[in-house]
């Protein structure tokens, strides 16, 4: 079950379909709605009586006490994580070659400040009124029109 929860339910290819000529403003719009349908689903299996930011709070614990008892699910964790930079970097990369973001982005340092604005947003959002999708696609949009070609 934690496995489902935590590995599948995260993975980047079932929350995000990306075209091979996917821009990078596509795949933020994308991720986002990603995000967006996950925490509902969530929302739904944990039940809708739940206050929202009580089932944010809830998967955030279970993912790091998935770190302390069960290692082999975290490695996994760590593994699908590593996939997600990928992509990111994936879609950042054909982003500067073909001209949608400036010369100079490096690839891999914006595509961990996108993980960063996602996991960042739900840390903080869990503690307050759960996961919040339009500040998360404002925050990186605002990123977006810094790098834009």
């Amino acid at each position: 079950m934690v496995e489902y929860y935590v590995l599948e339910r995260q993975d980047i290819e079932r929350k995000v379909q990306v075209a091979d000529g996917c821009t990078l403003l596509d795949f933020i719009e994308t991720y986002v709605a990603g995000v967006e349908q996950t925490m509902e689903s969530l929302w739904d299996i944990i039940g809708r009586d739940v206050p929202k930011k009580d089932c944010c709070r809830a998967y955030l614990n279970m993912i790091s006490q998935v770190s302390v008892l069960l290692p082999d699910v975290y490695r996994a964790y760590q593994d699908a994580m590593a996939k997600e930079e990928k992509l990111w970097m994936e879609v950042i990369g054909r982003g500067v070659e073909n001209g949608e973001l400036q010369n100079d982005v490096k690839p891999t340092i914006l595509a961990k400040i996108m993980m960063s604005l996602f996991y960042g947003r739900a840390f903080q959002d869990s503690l307050i009124d759960g996961m919040n999708p339009k500040l998360l696609k404002e925050e990186m949009l605002a990123v977006y029109e810094r790098v834009k070609g």
